[in-house]
């Protein structure tokens, strides 16, 4: 921060010598410029410091406003031009209070540029914020889907386990009975009905995490990709459903996205959930091949993305922050890290 200051004033001192000289080649003296080449100076220093600003901003959300930045430029630029106007009109009348006119004008223009400036960084803050609260309300709904679906399929899946044990007793009344031709004509009638079926392989007996995990079994054969999974969690979590899902599927959606965009050899996806103490600990590792850097709004964000990208890993964050969590990422040797720590202690105090 001093290695800032420092910089940013010898900065404005260069500027000032800058804007100096021309007036100094024009045959004005120091004492003639002091208070016009103050205010130009200001402006430009301005202008430079809030140029960074805009491009850092553009940087991390690779949504470039150009045009506006070019506008404001270009405000700038007239202003220092009507400055400059106003200054060499003033040299030409002797009237005090027409100096002192064009003084407060100056200075009104001065203010005006800086009230722009302020104005813009709180559009561009309300902007990037209405993006996220869209972009997680969308998260919200298709997660809320999701979960419909879940308990309608765990419903299907309780039914077929009831009629499944029912079946099981019919077989062993057969085989008491020593009726083999009618445990195979009640097996082969079982077989040939397309609503009959084992349920799928299960991770955890959670529903929400298990369809979760489950969900990205169509990409695990499609691409090839070692899928490791190990979970120990209770039934029912104390966490609320829906904030499960926004962590563990934008956590999944990363991992899978990077591994299956790219070309990757031996790409992997290890997920590691346990629950204890009241404590949910959540670990993400996978490869990836493409170049990642941290932003100030985002923990990581990937320079092969959409407009929208980075945001899953901002959702997990602001998630995370609800139950005083901890969310950890590391990037060694190509494998993208990511542990999750959730407390129950915040909310259940509350």
């Amino acid at each position: 921060m001093t290695f800032f200051a420092l910089a940013i004033y010898l900065l404005g001192m260069i500027i000032e010598i800058c804007v100096a000289i021309p007036f100094l080649n024009a045959g004005y003296s120091i004492s003639d410029i002091s208070f016009i080449g103050s205010i130009i100076s200001k402006l430009i220093l301005l202008a430079f410091v809030h140029g960074i600003t805009i491009f850092k901003f553009q940087h991390a959300h690779a949504e470039p406003a150009t045009t506006y930045w070019i506008l404001l430029l270009t405000t700038t630029i007239s202003s220092i031009l009507i400055i400059h106007t106003i200054f060499l009109l003033t040299q030409s009348v002797s009237s005090k209070s027409l100096k002192n006119l064009s003084s407060l004008s100056i200075i009104i223009l001065l203010f005006l540029n800086i009230t722009l400036f302020i104005i813009y960084n709180k559009l561009s803050l309300s902007s990037d914020l209405h993006t996220k609260n869209t972009v997680l309300q969308q998260q919200i709904h298709d997660y809320n889907d999701l979960i419909m679906q879940i308990k309608e399929h765990h419903s299907s899946y309780s039914c077929e386990k009831h009629n499944l044990k029912n079946q099981l007793i019919a077989i062993r009344s057969y085989a008491f009975q020593g009726q083999n031709k009618q445990i195979i004509t009640f097996i082969n009638s079982l077989l040939t009905n397309k609503d009959f079926g084992l349920t799928p392989q299960s991770y955890c007996t959670n529903i929400v995490l298990d369809s979760l995990l489950c969900s990205k079994r169509p990409l695990i054969q499609q691409f090839d990709i070692t899928y490791t999974v190990n979970v120990s969690v209770p039934t029912v979590l104390p966490f609320d459903d829906i904030d499960l899902c926004i962590i563990i599927g934008n956590a999944l959606d990363n991992a899978f996205e990077s591994v299956t965009l790219n070309k990757i050899e031996n790409p992997f996806v290890s997920v590691n959930i346990q629950y204890k103490n009241n404590t949910l600990y959540c670990h993400f590792q996978n490869t990836y091949v493409h170049k990642l850097h941290p932003t100030a709004d985002f923990l990581f964000k990937s320079t092969k993305s959409t407009s929208h990208h980075g945001y899953g890993l901002y959702s997990i964050q602001k998630t995370v922050a609800k139950y005083d969590g901890i969310c950890k990422i590391s990037t060694d040797h190509e494998v993208f890290d990511l542990k999750i720590l959730l407390y129950l202690t915040k909310l259940t105090s509350s």
